[in-house]
């Protein structure tokens, strides 16, 4: 199964936006019984969106297989 999570941040640093969009896809995958396979890990990004209030936005998207969660 992919699973797929996207982020606006206020930065385009990719370092942070990797880091961040990993802990989105690591709760998701868990809560589907799954685990991440994050050498299928792809980001996207960064896409200049819209500034709001004066700030640049910057858009994010990753995508990671998930596996079964072994059982124990």
């Amino acid at each position: 199964m992919r699973y797929r999570a996207a982020a606006a941040l206020p930065s385009d640093d990719p370092t942070r936006a990797t880091q961040q969009l990993q802990e989105r896809l690591q709760l998701i995958a868990t809560a589907g019984g799954r685990v991440p396979d994050w050498s299928t890990l792809a980001v996207d990004g960064p896409i200049p969106g819209p500034e709001w209030r004066g700030q640049a936005w910057f858009e994010f998207t990753a995508t990671v297989e998930g596996h079964p969660a072994p059982r124990t």
